[in-house]
């Protein structure tokens, strides 16, 4: 058996395989692994005895975020993700649990595994509602409202290539923001949407988040896509905020070194 790597100009050489990986799947992909595929990885596709036979695609620091091969050759999958940790090709990965092959070559090898995050999907259609504000106001965020944001909102980074996409939305108390909320394009599965909010510090733990994540919900139905949304292991209050809005987690994303 030869195995044979061979690195891809572009994701374009692996549409094919990458439409069968997607079947493959047991659910919606997290956003991160979405974006990082999609925006930074490096496509590599994988030859065996000079058939094309799959494809895994690596960030700069080796980690690999997905890996795909052909049910023909399943057989063949540890030997494979073996010579890619042999040759250093793959030093750890990013597999989810929706993920079945991936996840479970990376068990046969891994030497440590840090959950990173949960996966939710919607589990009730909550109504918006928010009490002890008078004058709201939620409408898309532009560049023009960067200055806004960076005042009230700590910790939403790259709000101006999200509002160059039409991604973010701004909800107003008057004058006062209260929080901002995102309504990000999953490239690899278009009919999602990831949802995620941040809250003004000065008016947190009074239903904001739950009530931003509702309301874009409710756009994302009303648009025919389909919600979805992921938060840190550890981030609990994200995690109670995004159950109040209906979400259910039942699957992780997490990461393997070998």
């Amino acid at each position: 058996m030869t195995i044979d790597i061979k690195k891809c100009e572009s994701a374009d050489a692996i549409r094919d395989l990458q439409q069968l990986y997607q079947e493959s799947l047991t659910g919606c992909i997290d956003a991160i692994v979405d974006e990082i595929a999609t925006r930074f990885a490096t496509y590599f596709t994988i030859h065996l005895d000079s058939e094309r036979i799959g494809y895994f695609c690596t960030d700069k620091n080796n980690c690999a975020w997905q890996f795909y091969i052909t049910d023909d050759h399943l057989k063949s999958s540890s030997d494979i993700f073996s010579h890619l940790i042999s040759s250093e090709l793959v030093k750890k990965a990013a597999p989810m649990t929706v993920d079945p092959l991936f996840m479970s070559v990376c068990l046969d090898f891994q030497k440590n595994v840090t959950s990173h995050s949960l996966m939710f999907f919607d589990f009730d259609k909550i109504e918006p509602t928010l009490d002890g504000f008078d004058n709201l106001e939620f409408r898309p965020g532009t560049v023009d409202d960067l200055d806004d944001v960076k005042r009230n909102i700590d910790g939403f980074g790259n709000w101006e290539y999200y509002a160059k996409r039409n991604e973010v939305f701004l909800l107003y108390d008057a004058n006062i923001l209260l929080g901002v909320g995102l309504y990000e394009d999953l490239r690899l599965y278009p009919p999602y949407k990831n949802l995620g909010m941040n809250v003004n510090e000065n008016y947190r733990q009074k239903g904001i988040g739950a009530y931003i994540i509702a309301l874009l919900k409710q756009k994302c139905y009303m648009e025919n896509k389909i919600p979805f949304a992921g938060c840190g292991q550890t981030n609990t209050a994200s995690r109670k905020t995004l159950e109040k809005a209906g979400f259910r987690s039942k699957n992780r994303f997490v990461i393997m070194e070998f």
